[in-house]
């Protein structure tokens, strides 16, 4: 897993999604709404999310019925929601667009419409989470 770094009220958290967050909170007098669980759960369905955009984009890249011009905005699309979901402060509505676009993109090509209701259920669950 990928080390992140974050630092809250002067306290520098690095390291994977493994961190007890009770512990930091107990040992900066911080207060950390989100439980350890959550952290993960959202971890989780965001890492997913990156696996399936990216099939889904070398999926596109290799698809004959999408025009070239097309293919290029479902690209873009896709790396939008790669971005947005990897940030630590989400542009959640940024992200819902794109996944929108992608959708109305893709419905005619089912092969493609599949993974993308995949990623928008994925990332909705991830939102729930991200305050």
């Amino acid at each position: 897993a990928p080390t992140k770094s974050q630092n809250m009220g002067g306290v520098t958290i690095t390291g994977s999604s493994e961190i007890d967050l009770n512990q930091i909170q107990a040992e900066s007098g911080g207060k950390i709404t989100q439980s350890k669980t959550q952290a993960k759960l959202q971890n989780t369905d965001l890492k997913e999310a990156l696996i399936v955009l990216e099939s889904l984009k070398q999926a596109v890249t290799t698809d004959n019925t999408l025009n070239p011009l097309a293919k290029e905005v479902v690209e873009e699309k896709i790396q939008t929601i790669q971005r947005e979901v990897q940030k630590p402060q989400p542009d959640k509505s940024l992200a819902d667009q794109a996944i929108t676009a992608l959708k109305k993109g893709l419905a005619g090509v089912e092969e493609l419409a599949e993974p993308v209701m995949r990623v928008a259920s994925l990332v909705a669950k991830a939102w729930i989470i991200i305050p």
